[in-house]
């Protein structure tokens, strides 16, 4: 069910005390903090906290398949288009992107690196600052399909041909890829998997067969 920042997790939760929680991606620091005090089994799934279970993707797998395939298609000058800096996905993207970078001998431009904050609007901003630079990148790739869908859409608006004039790869596989004009390649993010892990993990918590972390 959706959350919002005026919505109490309790209230969700509190006909069904023996329910586990499944958080999947956006979240609020209050509902964190909520389903702690609740000491009720619940799973962060594709985020991070020290003190919860957290089921996360292959970011340095997938990074590198994507930065694999754009340099089998002769992409070698790659934009950056980042998540929020406090999150531990972002993060690893980040990495794993210089990490595939490096082991195909490609530069990682600092000019070519913007913050899309995992938002539409994001993206487009983002966008809007690539096309300052003196020199424009052969291929995006954004650490979200949403930022992705923002990169598109502006660059799309530019004049800019895709994928003739400039490439552009999300992570996530959302199913709005389908949707866009040409449909966006994207990191599968095997979502199923991680549900399937956060249910085992929610349910030996439950069980106390193990423990946060």
């Amino acid at each position: 069910e959706g959350l919002d920042e005026n919505t109490s997790i309790a209230d969700i939760v509190r006909d069904h005390p023996e329910s586990g929680v499944f958080l999947v991606s956006s979240y609020h620091e209050k509902t964190i903090c909520e389903l702690k005090e609740l000491k009720m089994p619940a799973v962060l799934l594709n985020h991070y906290d020290p003190d919860m279970l957290s089921v996360m993707p292959d970011n340095l797998m997938m990074v590198m398949q994507v930065i694999d395939y754009m340099a089998e298609m002769k992409r070698r000058r790659i934009a950056y288009i980042d998540g929020m800096p406090d999150s531990r996905n972002a993060k690893e993207r980040w990495n794993a992107f210089r990490f595939a970078m490096y082991a195909h001998n490609l530069e990682v431009d600092d000019n070519l690196y913007f913050a899309g904050n995992w938002t539409y609007e994001g993206g487009r901003a983002a966008a809007r600052e690539l096309l300052k630079t003196e020199k424009l990148p052969t291929a995006v790739f954004a650490a979200s399909d949403m930022m992705a869908a923002g990169v598109m859409e502006e660059l799309r608006q530019s004049g800019l041909r895709i994928p003739e004039d400039i490439s552009i790869v999300g992570y996530d596989n959302l199913d709005i890829d389908v949707m866009l004009s040409p449909p966006l390649s994207s990191a599968l993010n095997r979502r199923s998997n991680l549900r399937l892990a956060a249910s085992s993990d929610c349910r030996m918590r439950y069980e106390g067969l193990v423990e946060a972390n």
